[in-house]
């Protein structure tokens, strides 16, 4: 990297790598086996780490489509029942789940995605049906938390211009 303050961003990669481990550690559980088309099978966790957060939240499966470049990752919530987001009551009954999918940071040269059915709640105290949030992401964005912070770091160290530019690289988006 040529540009000024290339060792912040390395310094923040390097935290967030070790950061991330750390924090997804308990949430992983025993191994994870991800076979690919290409012939390559993983019989650890260490993939799974990066995809998901603390909580109920599990990584089911790992999917890489080398034609396409891309790691898919199928993220579940084994949960009956969860707190209301809105009013706070306790354990109200999941009333359905939709599909969503977030962009991560990439994974060395490959894209990445997360896959998940999100939960809503129906809770009777309130009367409302609420979006349980995921733990990797705001809610209402495409993007994971992590992938929001790395380019808020580009931001703050390099162009605009040139962060956007990268980013719609990175993205597959633009040129």
């Amino acid at each position: 990297m040529s540009w000024p303050g290339a060792y912040h961003v390395v310094a923040f990669l390097g935290s967030l790598w070790f950061g991330v481990v750390d924090f997804c550690r308990p949430c992983i559980g025993s191994s994870l086996t991800a076979s690919f088309a290409d012939g390559i099978t993983f019989h650890s966790s260490s993939w799974a780490q990066f995809a998901v957060a603390r909580g109920a939240w599990r990584v089911v499966s790992v999917d890489f489509r080398s034609a396409e470049g891309l790691f898919s990752f199928q993220i579940d919530n084994p949960a009956r029942r969860l707190d209301c987001p809105a009013c706070g009551a306790a354990e109200p009954p999941i009333h359905d789940r939709s599909s969503r999918t977030w962009r991560p940071l990439n994974f060395f040269q490959y894209q990445a995605e997360r896959q998940a059915q999100v939960l809503r709640v129906a809770c009777a105290v309130c009367e409302k049906t609420s979006q349980v949030s995921v733990p990797w992401a705001r809610p209402g964005s495409g993007f994971t938390q992590t992938l929001e912070a790395f380019i808020v770091a580009l931001c703050e160290q390099m162009p605009v211009l040139a962060a956007a530019r990268w980013g719609c690289r990175m993205l597959g988006s633009g040129p």
